[in-house]
């Protein structure tokens, strides 16, 4: 009867400590569904954060853009015009070194001037 005794207290203890440990166990799942639960809520609100961040990045980034396609436009119509006066004067130049070159040695020039024919019309020839 010791036996069954010592059995039966043996069988409680086992049950008392399942049951403690589905408590425990029980008690750890709730704590860990709430740690996620404010884990999602966190990441949430971190996350719409940082969208409103991105975009008020995008729209700094775009009007910096604007501002500076405006001042290179600008720019590069004032640069344009000071190339098309730079090209100009130096057509202007080689047109008059040209001449004065003709001038001095007209026999030169005229030989030159052949052969810069000949070979155009060599290369247009083959073609």
């Amino acid at each position: 009867m010791a036996r069954q005794t010592t059995t039966k207290n043996t069988e409680q203890e086992v049950k008392e400590n399942a049951s403690n440990l589905r408590d425990t166990a029980e008690h750890a799942a709730d704590r860990a569904t709430e740690a996620a639960e404010i884990s999602n809520e966190e990441l949430r609100a971190q996350f719409e954060a940082l969208r409103q961040d991105v975009a008020r990045l995008s729209e700094s980034l775009l009007r910096a853009g604007e501002e500076r396609a405006r001042a290179a436009m600008r720019n590069s119509g004032e640069s344009a015009a000071e190339q098309a006066d730079y090209a100009a004067s130096q057509v202007e130049l080689l047109l008059e070194e040209a001449e004065d070159f003709t001038r001095e040695r007209p026999r030169t020039a005229m030989g030159l001037a052949i052969g810069a024919g000949f070979l155009l019309a060599m290369l247009l020839s083959r073609r």
